[in-house]
């Protein structure tokens, strides 16, 4: 990994929503989503980190490159609801997934982008 200077790699995001607030997980509408995402890289000798948001401002990710073999944890953010998951960054792409839960709301999905 790089000790200074910075990345920026663009992509996409998708997401598939779940609305449970009903009883019958066969009733529960699902919404998907994607749209477009840059994630900047951030490279310092003593902390190097990592941030995104899509486009339209749905979808917000950050973290530290602190991980073992290129995999590190995040933390996401999908219409407000706060979630987690991994990346793995390599030299020239990252690809990522990640869920989110509320009290009746859940979310799941992926981002991959390259340089």
């Amino acid at each position: 990994m790089p000790t200074s200077g910075s990345a920026t790699m663009s992509g996409e995001y998708n997401v598939i929503w779940i609305d449970a607030h009903a009883y019958d997980p066969e009733s529960w509408p699902e919404r998907n989503r994607n749209g477009a995402i840059d994630i900047q890289f951030l490279f310092d000798s003593s902390s190097s980190s990592f941030y995104g948001l899509s486009d339209d401002g749905r979808f917000e990710l950050y973290g530290s490159l602190d991980g073992v073999d290129n995999l590190h944890g995040m933390y996401v953010e999908y219409d407000g609801l706060a979630g987690g998951g991994a990346i793995y960054v390599d030299s020239d792409e990252a690809v990522g997934i990640f869920l989110g839960e509320g009290t009746s709301d859940f979310y799941v999905g992926g981002v991959q982008v390259e340089e």
